[in-house]
């Protein structure tokens, strides 16, 4: 009998137009069991009853509570009712169950009995087509069966356990959730199984056509076996096979509640309408601080592009709003603080934490053909548990490791709490390359980004709506679209870009906090040739700078100054002072000039890694070329330029002032090949045969004073002075004649050839007076020697690193020597006062090694000059002792009595000359490895200082490590980092 009416029930349903076939047998049994509820509330119908009377009415047959007496009381009211039913919980045999019924009459704001809330198609029918459609899958609760009381329906469901947190009490709003302390504990203990649950609960709804719009953690529970269960109906999908045969059963109140009912067209986001406020995010304020909402949950118009025609020879664009979808919470799961990101942070296990960071990676895409479904997230939980492999640190925990943060107190403080990014275009050429890249990342991430070139944003940073006043859902009871007002409300922003008239109030209005605020300066005379080749001039350059700088440079400083820039006005005296007080603001000032030499793919790696994704590719840039004007035009515009001048000053004298090449990873090192030396050896010999400055230096002088340091060498005097408000270094040959292949040769291919590496000084610029060569390079800091008079500042700081931060110290110690011994140098002169450190924890090596005189870069130095000096000999030379093999210099082989190394001090065997098998051994980087486990100022030290016992012992063990007498037996640099690496993120989650 039941089979026969639940048939009666489906072919009522197919009896409607255009009825779409289901996909397949799981498909028809959920339409199956959806007509098992539409039977039941139509057979409770109060006109079915009047014409049938004393008929027994249909019961889906899994039921095993069919009327008040098979749930007998007490019932304990639960949680806060909803507007549309109360929750209690009670006992059926020994079983806890949860009861749920029409709310009935209220009192209050909403007072009266809800119309409707008990028929069919209404919120309760969809909750029990949700339970009973669903039967027996992961996180959807048994409905053991319900009955009417009059108009009133009642039903039992499992107990699926205590709610995994609460955030916002009523409404919207930005308070975060807290979660239960059952989830806490196991997010920590069990975060792999516990992610399983989660994203197979979403998978069971999510799949068959579901989505809940109303997204807070109190709909979610958690039992004591660690299932995740949504506990509450979500809506149906009109474009879902369930939706579509529940809105032909129920065409009013069903078809009234479901979500994606229509295609829309649009012509931008605004056409297109949004969900809850609560899933959305996209109202100011509506949600918790990295909380995220889909692209298409805030509306987003798609353009498709297709051909028609015999021969495509026609092209059309269709714009439509794009749909929700399973892919829709997909993306939910990756940008909730209480979802994934919250268990991948609590993980104790590091290697799980990462992984399911690289699900989060995957899930948080922007479009949704390029997320993965909850089956194919699942199936990956599944293979890593089987398999697990270690995971490296992902991009934003790398970026903290970077140097562009560790090296700024402001930037490493605020990292885990940035929100939100800001970009404020100040430059030319730098402002049209940083946007792309913006654009890329929002693109990819999905993020909300408001752009001054966007047709609509307006000129000024704008101003979210209904700002200062209660936040409130405004779709509350409907899905879209955006009124008016909305159209023209910034909302809930994730980047701010473009060429904004600076104003700070605004941009903390505009964006949650914390706010990264970055901007990219150049000086004024490139922003001139800028303007001039970015505008593919073919005219006069003298008529071109008169016309278009009658002032000078004004736009950028009036923009900094949070004017809107006006053509022919100039800057006051005040304005610019205000220019330069903002300055303050930023957390990074990129100069324009470094983009061409690496600036912008490190910026692109900061802005990816601030959203823990690897940052893509970016363009090559082409460095401006000169623009040749008459001097006393040139002169005229600088001039008038004065406060451009003193803001571009002023900015490369701030601690957030950076140049290309500043993204440094700590965690994962950069690989530069050791063979790729052409390019910058041939630089540098340019430079000593035509006096043809190499492209990344930006100095060709330093102004006096100059403070001489230290005791003259017997190649060069060195002096700190400063340029731009910031200490340098200089060094100067004491001979003049200096040429190619010489001592400061060599020392300006090693500073060149080994850029941006940790531990190398970046060398600045170099020049020529009269014949003696000048170079500059940033300052280091203090030697750590004791011996260095007068105050041994360098001493005292090594000391307070090992004490206080020694894996932090070891590990700059460490990438230091891997970034040239890995490279084919060699230190011989091996004493503490080559070395410095500044005060932010970083180790150089200010005087330039040998090299090697097999490597590459010795090879080509000696094919460009034929007589090289600095080069260390490593070929294979026959032996058979140890006396006929070669040693290094007394003060790195400890070879010599009269000059006897410090005590405690061991060399490497090959260093003092080691016969193995006939064959001396060769030097190599491992050999630098045997040294800095083996001098007690390096490793030992560093170990014995260290406050934290843990950190000493494991020192300890790569000293021992590093303490082999074959140097195929030692670990490589690298090895050791990666080591150290994984030790300081595991002891770091167990503090």
């Amino acid at each position: 009998m039941a089979r026969r009416l639940i048939m009666v029930a489906l072919l009522l349903v197919a009896s409607g137009a255009n009825v779409k076939p289901t996909k397949g047998p799981a498909d028809r049994r959920l339409v199956e069991r959806a007509a098992a509820i539409d039977v039941w509330f139509q057979q409770h119908s109060r006109e079915y009853r009047a014409a049938h009377k004393g008929g027994k009415a249909f019961t889906p047959p899994n039921w095993t509570v069919r009327k008040a007496g098979d749930v007998p009381q007490p019932w304990h009211e639960i949680g806060n009712q909803s507007i549309a039913k109360r929750v209690f919980r009670a006992r059926v045999g020994s079983r806890s169950v949860v009861v749920k019924r029409a709310i009935g009459v209220r009192s209050g704001p909403h007072r009266g009995e809800p119309k409707g809330a008990d028929l069919g198609g209404s919120v309760i029918y969809l909750e029990l087509v949700y339970l009973e459609a669903l039967r027996g899958a992961p996180g959807v609760p048994e409905l053991l069966g319900g009955w009417f009381d009059g108009p009133h329906v009642y039903y039992v469901l499992s107990d699926g356990g205590e709610r995994i947190g609460r955030g916002v009490s009523k409404g919207v709003g930005t308070a975060p959730t807290v979660l239960s302390d059952a989830f806490r504990t196991r997010a920590a203990k069990q975060p792999l199984q516990l992610a399983r649950s989660l994203l197979a609960c979403f998978q069971s709804w999510t799949a068959a056509g579901f989505l809940e719009d109303d997204f807070k953690a109190e709909q979610f529970t958690l039992d004591g076996n660690g299932q995740i269960y949504l506990v509450d109906g979500p809506h149906l999908r009109g474009d879902s096979l369930l939706g579509e045969a529940v809105a032909r059963t129920w065409p009013h109140r069903g078809a009234a509640n479901m979500l994606n009912r229509d295609v829309r067209t649009c012509a931008q986001d605004a056409d297109c309408p949004f969900t809850k406020e609560s899933h959305s995010c996209r109202g100011a304020g509506t949600c918790a601080p990295g909380t995220r909402g889909a692209p298409e949950a805030r509306g987003k118009c798609h353009n498709t592009h297709y051909q028609q025609g015999p021969q495509h020879s026609q092209h059309h664009h269709l714009h439509h709003c794009v749909p929700l979808s399973e892919k829709t919470h997909v993306y939910d799961v990756a940008n909730r603080p209480w979802l994934l990101p919250y268990i991948a942070a609590k993980a104790a296990d590091p290697a799980a934490g990462e992984f399911l960071r690289s699900l989060i990676r995957l899930a948080g895409r922007g479009r949704p053909d390029d997320r993965p479904s909850f089956r194919e997230l699942v199936d990956r939980i599944d293979a890593f548990v089987k398999a697990p492999v270690p995971f490296k640190l992902g991009p934003k925990a790398c970026l903290y490791e970077s140097e562009v943060i560790q090296s700024n107190k402001r930037r490493r403080k605020a990292f885990w709490d940035y929100a939100s990014v800001s970009f404020t275009d100040l430059g030319h050429a730098g402002g049209v390359l940083v946007d792309g890249v913006v654009q890329r990342l929002c693109d990819d991430r999905g993020l909300a980004c408001w752009q001054s070139q966007v047709d609509g944003h307006g000129k000024d940073v704008p101003v979210p709506a209904h700002l200062g006043e209660e936040v409130v859902d405004r779709t509350k009871n409907k899905y879209g679209p955006l009124t008016a007002e909305d159209a023209e409300d910034s909302g809930s922003l994730d980047i701010l870009d473009g060429e904004f008239p600076f104003n700070v109030t605004r941009v903390h209005q505009a964006l949650p906090p914390k706010v990264f605020a970055f901007t990219v300066v150049e000086d004024a005379w490139r922003v001139v040739e800028s303007l001039y080749v970015d505008g593919g001039r073919a005219d006069d350059p003298d008529a071109f700078v008169n016309a278009s700088f009658p002032h000078g440079v004004q736009r950028h400083v009036q923009r900094l100054a949070g004017l809107q820039f006006v053509p022919g006005s100039a800057i006051t005296r005040s304005q610019c002072d205000r220019a330069l007080r903002n300055l303050d603001e930023f957390d990074l000032i990129v100069d324009a000039a470094s983009l061409a030499t690496g600036g912008l793919r490190d910026l692109a790696a900061v802005l990816h890694g601030l959203y823990d994704v690897e940052a893509p590719r970016v363009a090559t840039v082409k460095p401006v070329g000169d623009l040749a004007v008459a001097p006393s035009l040139r002169a005229r515009v600088l001039e008038d330029s004065w406060c451009h001048a003193e803001v571009y000053a002023a900015a490369r004298s701030k601690p957030a002032f950076r140049q290309g090449g500043f993204f440094r990873a700590r965690g994962t090192l950069a690989t530069w090949p050791a063979q790729n030396v052409s390019a910058p050896t041939a630089a540098i010999d340019r430079f000593f045969r035509a006096r043809e400055t190499p492209a990344p230096w930006r100095i060709q002088n330093v102004s006096a004073p100059w403070k001489q340091i230290g005791h003259a060498s017997k190649a060069k005097v060195v002096y700190r002075a400063r340029v731009d408000g910031r200490p340098v270094i200089v060094k100067q040959n004491r001979k003049s004649g200096d040429g190619g292949g010489t001592t400061l040769y060599m020392e300006l291919v090693y500073l060149e050839s080994l850029r941006g590496r940790p531990g190398v000084p970046e060398l600045l610029g170099a020049w020529w007076e009269a014949s003696r060569l000048t170079y500059a390079t940033v300052d280091g800091g203090e030697p750590i020697s004791a011996e260095v008079p007068p105050l041994r500042t360098g001493a005292r700081r090594f000391a307070t690193w090992a004490q206080k931060r020694p894996l932090r110290l070891a590990r700059s110690l460490l990438a230091c020597f891997w970034s040239w011994a890995s490279a084919g140098w060699f230190l011989d002169d091996f004493k503490d006062h080559q070395f410095t450190l500044t005060d932010d924890g970083d180790v150089y090596l200010v005087d330039g090694p040998r090299a090697l005189a097999t490597s590459p870069v010795a090879r080509a130095a000696v094919r460009e000059w034929s007589k090289v000096s600095q080069l260390q000999a490593d070929s294979v030379v026959k032996c058979a002792r140890d006396a006929d093999c070669p040693r290094t210099h007394y003060s790195h082989s400890c070879s010599d009595p009269d000059h006897a190394c410090e005590p405690g001090a061991r060399a490497a065997p090959e260093a003092g000359g080691k016969c193995l098998a006939g064959t001396c051994m060769r030097l190599s980087e491992k050999t630098h490895v045997f040294d800095v486990a083996n001098r007690p100022w390096l490793l030992p030290g560093i170990a014995a200082r260290a406050e934290d016992p843990a950190a000493g012992d494991f020192l300890r063990s790569l000293i021992r490590l590093a303490n082999q007498t074959l140097p195929e037996d030692r670990p490589s640099f690298a090895e050791l980092l990666d080591r150290l690496d994984q030790f300081e993120k595991s002891h770091r989650r167990r503090a």
